[in-house]
């Protein structure tokens, strides 16, 4: 299977005003060579949902995208995978790459922005990969009268820490269609790719967050380690 995405989630307390360091951020990712086309964001008020990206910057470098998103609870920041096969067991310097550029973006926001606290960290990585037969799909049981299969569950690491995993495959068809409306797109046989089988994986110490009395940390992810077992399970599905 391909890599797809690895991506480091962080969640911090509720900041209304986080447009107000759009700009610094700007500057602040130029200076560490992480931003690239700035995607325009929405203009909604300061007091609408606080999930909605209020900055976005994507930068795009040998096969790879590196998207940022900013909104007024959470940061994430993202290795996205296009057009180029690579392994899991390949990647030790990226990795290390993201957790520096985690850090420093990090350190950025606590030192610039008031009353910054993350609340809780996740590492995710996504794999995946097409099967034209569904006898071919080894991490989970799917039929050929099978449009979608799913199979999730999270399991608690530590008194801190959660894991979860998904392993999903879906029908996938070619987008052979003359409307423009894409859920009235005919999905027919003859335009079967096959079976998209996506393996997704989470650790994130939201547990610590939730037992956490007085929430006055910053409770902050160990990369490394919450790595290494994801690295450990993705080898375990795959072989």
């Amino acid at each position: 299977m391909n890599l797809n995405e690895i991506r480091y989630n962080i969640v911090f307390e509720y900041t209304k005003d986080i447009r107000r360091y759009a700009y610094d951020m700007e500057e602040f990712l130029k200076s560490i060579d992480l931003c690239g086309e700035v995607v325009p964001s929405p203009p909604v008020p300061d007091e609408i949902e606080p999930t909605i990206p209020r900055l976005n910057i994507i930068k795009q470098l040998n096969g790879r995208i590196y998207s940022i998103v900013i909104s007024q609870i959470s940061i994430s920041i993202a290795i996205q995978y296009q057009g180029i096969n690579i392994n899991l067991n390949d990647i030790d310097n990226e990795i290390k790459l993201l957790k520096e550029n985690c850090n420093k973006i990090k350190n950025y926001c606590i030192s610039k922005i008031n009353n910054f606290r993350i609340n809780f960290e996740g590492l995710i990585i996504v794999s995946s990969k097409i099967f034209i037969n569904p006898q071919d799909i080894k991490i989970l049981k799917v039929l050929k009268t099978n449009d979608e299969v799913r199979d999730r569950i999270g399991t608690e690491v530590n008194s801190n820490t959660i894991l979860i995993e998904e392993k999903s495959a879906l029908k996938t068809y070619k987008l052979i269609s003359r409307t423009i409306n894409p859920i009235l797109i005919k999905n027919k046989d003859e335009n079967l790719l096959g079976w998209n089988v996506v393996l997704f994986k989470e650790i994130n110490n939201r547990l610590e967050y939730n037992n956490e009395v007085s929430n006055s940390k910053n409770n902050e992810l160990d990369f490394e380690a919450s790595f290494l077992i994801l690295k450990e399970k993705f080898n375990k599905d795959l072989s």
